[in-house]
C-alpha cells in the first residue's frame, strides 16, 4: 500500500497500490481484517510496514502481525507467518511459543488462524505444513486457512471441475 508515489525499490515483482485505492477496494469487498503476517510485510522497510499497518486501522480495518489476534465476536482472528524474505531466520518462524499462546486464546471463544507458509509454487502441503496444521488442530482451533503457494491445490482444482 503506497501513498502516491512509486517506491525507489520497486522490483519487478513488487506488487503496489495507492493507498486511497487499496482501502476503496477493501472496503468494496466488506474487509473486516488485514493480515500484514508474510514474507513481504517488510519488503519496502519497517518504518513503511508500520505506516501501512497505521494508515490501514486508521481507516477501520484490523491490521494483524504475526503472531498478532483480534476478536470478532464469534470467533478470534490470529495471524501467523512461517517465511520471511528478510532476517537472519526465513523459515520455521512459528514458535512453540506462539502455539501455547493459543490455549489460552481458545478458552474464551474458537480461534480461527490463518497461517502464511510453504514453498511457493507447491500446491502440495510439505512435512512442515501438515506438522503445523496438526498441531493447531490438537490445540482445538476449528479453522486453519492456510495462504502462499500461488497456485490451487489439486483439492480446489476437483472441486472447480464439479461445480
Amino acid at each position: 500500500m503506497l501513498e502516491r508515489r512509486i517506491p525507489k525499490n520497486l522490483r519487478a515483482l513488487h506488487i503496489a497500490m495507492e493507498a486511497d485505492q487499496t482501502i476503496s477496494w477493501l472496503y468494496s469487498l466488506n474487509v473486516r481484517a488485514v493480515i500484514l503476517a508474510n514474507n513481504h510485510t517488510f519488503d519496502f522497510g519497517a518504518v513503511n510496514c508500520a505506516r501501512m499497518q497505521q494508515r490501514l486501522q486508521q481507516a477501520g480495518f484490523e491490521a494483524l502481525m504475526h503472531g498478532e489476534s483480534r476478536d470478532f465476536k464469534a470467533f478470534r482472528l490470529v495471524a501467523f507467518s512461517d517465511v520471511a524474505n528478510h532476517g537472519e531466520q526465513r523459515t520455521h518462524l512459528i514458535s512453540e511459543a506462539d502455539l501455547e499462546d493459543l490455549q489460552e486464546r481458545r478458552l474464551v471463544q474458537p480461534v480461527v488462524a490463518v497461517v502464511h507458509w510453504g514453498a511457493e509454487y507447491l500446491a502440495q502441503p510439505r512435512a512442515r505444513e501438515l506438522g503445523l496444521l496438526a498441531d493447531l488442530r490438537r490445540r482445538g482451533l476449528p479453522l486453519v486457512v492456510g495462504v502462499r503457494p500461488h497456485v490451487a491445490s489439486a483439492d480446489l482444482l476437483r472441486e472447480a471441475d464439479r461445480r
